[in-house]
């Protein structure tokens, strides 16, 4: 009788490892590092661990505290490169690091990675990649970034990233953002989050700083232009750049007018949601706004640029106006504003429905956490 050919067995690969790395030092930790807890919480449940690697300007603030003091363990990462590169060899070496699932990172952080991972081979690189890319995927000075990064997986927040990304020969899954939707209770009365608007104007609310990324220029320059008698008061929320913004709101328009507000950030941002009439992203580029679903879950009329990450969101219910066009936006703008409170009162029911249904941090955490087991080497 013929023998079956013996199989070896193929050993399953152990618990996970992570190194969170990110360039990241925000005021507050925001949706993006509430994120990693429960991605942390899902690897916990699995028999992993994890360990968060930041910049060096992050320590000290004060919600980084308090996570080290609640018992997150973080580090935090040189200026220098050779020193960083030495740095998380030595950090995964000492942890058994078998994945590095990096954020933001620069060449100031990938290359030290790719220097320690020459020296420590076990670990393999998931570049989270949260933005489109800004700079041209295919070229030469690409190929060497590529090959510097190193990244066996890019995980993509949305189609339109991902299909970028991939242009350059670079394997990648797409995992939209997750939103802690608990932060999103009022800590204070909405009517103490803005000051000095007044009555009867409609107060509408933007993220960012960066003029140019975010279209808040083509924004400022709408309602300077269409809104003659300043209907609406635009509610410009430039987290820990209220300077800059200021700055780029001078240079547009030579002085900041009664009608813009820039406001500092906050953690509990359910405050601005609620204080405001209506929301805007008018980005140029985008990977995938984390405000956006804040602010339809929240109930606003949401208003948008035609790019295709806004697009994806897949809202039942917004006003789209095309990229970089002042009257479309001012006109989009009007319909939103326009709507009935019946219409509104339903929008927003179904608008919050679908947020809760697609984007909450468990699915999420247990989505990305599939997705690193598999990379173990």
């Amino acid at each position: 009788m013929n023998e079956r050919p013996h199989r070896a067995k193929t050993a399953s690969p152990g618990p996970m490892s992570v190194l969170e790395l990110m360039n990241f030092a925000a005021p507050y930790p925001g949706n993006f590092f509430r994120s990693l807890s429960a991605l942390e919480k899902e690897i916990s449940a699995r028999g992993g661990s994890v360990v968060y690697v930041m910049p060096e300007r992050a320590a000290g603030l004060e919600w980084v505290e308090t996570e080290m003091r609640a018992g997150k363990k973080i580090l935090f990462l040189p200026r220098e490169r050779l020193q960083a590169a030495k740095t998380l060899k030595d950090i995964m070496k000492s942890r058994g690091i078998n994945i590095v699932h990096s954020h933001f990172i620069d060449a100031g952080m990938y290359i030290p990675l790719r220097l320690a991972r020459l020296r420590y081979r076990r670990a393999t690189h998931i570049f989270h990649a949260h933005s489109t890319p800004r700079f041209r995927i295919g070229g030469p000075a690409d190929f060497v970034r590529k090959h510097l990064v190193g990244a066996q997986q890019y995980l993509c927040v949305s189609p339109d990233v991902a299909a970028r990304y991939t242009r350059g020969g670079r394997r990648c899954r797409v995992v939209p953002n997750a939103v802690d939707f608990t932060r999103l209770e009022v800590k204070e009365p909405a009517a103490q989050a803005f000051d000095g608007i007044p009555a009867g104007k409609k107060a509408v609310l933007m993220f960012g700083y960066n003029f140019e990324i975010k279209g808040i220029d083509y924004v400022l320059k709408a309602l300077e232009e269409c809104d003659a008698g300043h209907e609406y008061t635009l509610m410009l929320c430039a987290a820990g750049h209220t300077g800059e913004a200021q700055e780029g709101v001078v240079e547009l328009l030579g002085a900041v007018p009664e009608w813009v507000k820039i406001l500092p950030a906050r953690e509990d941002i359910a405050a601005y949601y609620a204080a405001a009439d209506l929301f805007v992203s008018a980005s140029r580029t985008e990977g995938m706004s984390y405000a956006v679903i804040e602010a339809a879950y929240c109930g606003l009329p949401i208003v948008l640029s035609d790019i295709e990450a806004n697009k994806a969101v897949g809202l039942p219910h917004a006003e789209f106006f095309k990229t970089q066009d002042g009257r479309s936006f001012y006109g989009a703008l009007g319909r939103a504003a326009g709507l009935s409170p019946e219409e509104m009162g339903l929008h927003a029911a179904e608008n919050k429905c679908y947020c809760l249904e697609r984007f909450g941090l468990d699915a999420w955490a247990r989505s990305v956490a599939d997705i690193l087991q598999t990379q173990i080497k």
